[in-house]
C-alpha cells in the first residue's frame, strides 16, 4: 500500500494519507501527515478525477512519462519536509529513527523515478 494518494469523491479530489494512519507514535504520526501531504499535494494540479457519479475512486491512470518528473520533485518535497521535522522528535528515539528511515526511503525514490525519467520520453501522449 502506498503511504497516500489522491482519490475522487464525487467528483472531488481529495488527499489521503493511509500511512500516518496506522503510525502508533503520535509525533511520527502528525510529521508524516504533514510530509506525506505536501508530497501528494504536487500530484494535485494534474490528477484528474472519472468522469461519474461514482463514489469513492482512485483518480485516473497518467503515463509515467509525465509522471515520473513530477515523482522526482514530490519525492523531493518529501524528503526536505523530514529533514526539517528531525528536529522535532527531540529525545524521542522511536521517532527520530523513523524520520530518518523516511529520509533515507525519499532519497532512493528520487534515484528510481530519475531513472525512469530515462526510460519514458516525457513528451509522449498517454497511452
Amino acid at each position: 500500500m502506498p503511504d497516500g494518494g489522491i482519490v475522487c469523491c464525487g467528483g472531488v479530489k481529495h488527499i489521503c494519507t493511509w500511512a500516518a494512519d496506522v503510525e502508533p507514535n503520535p509525533r511520527v504520526k502528525d510529521i508524516l501527515r504533514r510530509c506525506i501531504w505536501e508530497h501528494e499535494r504536487i500530484h494535485l494540479a494534474k490528477s484528474r478525477c472519472p468522469e461519474c457519479d461514482c463514489g469513492v475512486t482512485r483518480v485516473k491512470d497518467r503515463y509515467m512519462g509525465e509522471l515520473c518528473a513530477e515523482e522526482v520533485v514530490a519525492h523531493t518535497v518529501s524528503k526536505v519536509c523530514y529533514e526539517a521535522a528531525l528536529p522535532e522528535c527531540g529525545t524521542d528515539e522511536d521517532c527520530a529513527q523513523k524520520i530518518r528511515r523516511r529520509i533515507q526511503k525519499a532519497e532512493h525514490m528520487i534515484q528510481v523515478y530519475e531513472y525512469y525519467c530515462t526510460l519514458y520520453p516525457s513528451n509522449r501522449s498517454k497511452r
